[in-house]
């Protein structure tokens, strides 16, 4: 009796204190002070024509942190993202084509930490694939890409939810930049 009484009171007193944040649509990681310069030299080098972006995600949510749902307008959030690590859909002429499609995007919290991950899939043409007579279409390679970040969960803040989320993008997007750069940038 006194647990059902407990888990009734539990449910009154937390159960309807569910909250929601919007996040912004902009992404805004910043590159940590020793390779900042660095990994800004290596964006520069070398862009990618974003041929399509695709938001393939089965759930639409970025998931609940603390007893507080996430959300936001991912497509943008990703694009931006996309856009500051030099793939976008400006300048097709004679970058190399990538489609992108985001799998996963998701945050959930656990005791005191609270996780963040992001799965991108990343479709380009296959460089080292020889054309001849007989095979004259293009191979596409087919590569899935994650980021992930745990960061402690201080007080379920919209700054601490977006930051984790910014740097499970950034993890992801790197990933992504590395293989591209050495399958694609010569």
């Amino acid at each position: 009796m006194q647990k059902t009484l407990l888990c009734i009171l539990c449910f009154i007193l937390f159960g309807c204190s569910i909250s929601s944040v919007k996040l912004p649509a902009e992404y805004s990681h910043q590159f940590k002070r020793a390779n900042k310069s660095k990994n800004i030299k290596n964006i520069e080098k070398c862009s990618f024509y974003l041929n399509e972006f695709e938001d393939a995600r089965q759930s639409k949510s970025l998931g609940i942190v603390a007893l507080t749902i996430v959300e936001s307008d991912v497509e943008k959030w990703a694009l931006s993202a996309l856009n500051q690590y030099n793939i976008d859909n400006k300048n097709s002429v004679e970058l190399p084509h990538v489609k992108v499609s985001l799998v996963k995007a998701y945050i959930h919290s656990m005791m005191t930490s609270m996780a963040a991950n992001v799965v991108f899939k990343i479709e380009y043409p296959d460089t080292d694939k020889v054309l001849t007579k007989e095979n004259e279409t293009n191979s596409i390679v087919i590569k899935y890409v994650r980021g992930y970040e745990v960061n402690v969960n201080w007080n379920s803040g919209e700054d601490e939810i977006l930051s984790t989320l910014n740097k499970a993008m950034s993890n992801a997007i790197a990933k992504a930049r590395n293989e591209l750069d050495q399958k694609l940038c010569t």
